[in-house]
């Protein structure tokens, strides 16, 4: 009986396992995207701050546009791939095509550069599906823009770009990374059991996974289902109130562990 038992428990080990891996996927999906977001956003607002003033239908087009273009092609080939490249120089294109231009030869070269530039935003959004009747709005905002510049006057509304992409929650819980925890509080290991009281509740659960990035503490229970997230600070507070503490265990078969213990009795 022990050992149908111990097998019984292996199988709901492992189907916790599954599930609690599948818990960390999502969670490491979501911070990839952060990730990118926060990466796509700072590459945008250093070409933007060098140029200074943009006009608004530039802004506007990558604000709604290229911002999610820029962020698939990174989520799906990386910073050094041949599809990033590509669409890093025709932002910079689109960027360059909206600045002013000061003689008859700069703007014939905007000229020549106009169809080109269109094609390539063109395949962009339709890599990402973008929706065509928005995208009919921004080509004519830019269309608009190009004219100006190209008559001499240049007389398009020209803003400060402001930042593009991650919002400043989302910004500030990148920026701020692992806060140190308190140095008389040894922080709980991931794979460790603890139990803790958040609002008069008590909960039990296994450190599944903490981020290296955020500071972003998961908690499953047996299942591997995910009954808590919370941050370092806050874990690293509540075993400071001793309100939180490591469930130390030894590791042996349930049945040693139990015999040991005194908790169950033999009936012979």
């Amino acid at each position: 009986v022990n050992e149908e038992f111990e097998g019984f428990l292996c199988e709901q080990a492992e189907f916790s396992r599954k599930a609690e891996d599948r818990t960390k996927q999502v969670i490491l999906g979501q911070e990839a995207l952060l990730l990118a977001r926060r990466r796509v956003s700072d590459v945008i607002d250093e070409i933007n701050r060098k140029v200074g003033k943009l006009p608004a239908s530039v802004l506007e087009f990558e604000r709604k546009a290229w911002f999610d273009v820029m962020m698939l092609a990174l989520l799906r080939d990386g910073e050094q791939s041949e599809r990033w490249d590509k669409h890093l120089s025709a932002l910079k294109l689109l960027i360059w095509s909206g600045l002013p231009k000061n003689n008859s030869e700069q703007r014939q070269k905007l000229l020549k550069t106009i169809p080109s530039l269109l094609k390539k935003l063109r395949a962009g959004l339709r890599e990402i599906g973008f929706d065509m009747n928005q995208a009919g709005e921004l080509f004519n905002g830019l269309k608009t823009c190009h004219r100006a510049i190209l008559s001499g006057k240049d007389d398009v509304p020209r803003l400060a770009a402001a930042a593009v992409g991650a919002d400043e929650s989302e910004a500030g819980n990148l920026n701020a990374g692992v806060a140190p925890s308190n140095p008389s509080i040894e922080f709980p290991e991931v794979g460790e059991w603890l139990k803790w009281q958040d609002e008069g509740v008590s909960y039990r659960g296994k450190l599944a996974w903490r981020s290296a990035i955020t500071g972003t503490c998961i908690f499953v229970n047996r299942d591997g289902m995910k009954i808590a997230e919370m941050s370092s600070e806050k874990m690293s507070g509540l075993m400071a109130d001793d309100k939180a503490s490591v469930m130390h265990c030894s590791g042996r078969p349930l049945m040693d562990d139990l015999l040991a213990t005194k908790q169950i009795a033999l009936v012979l």
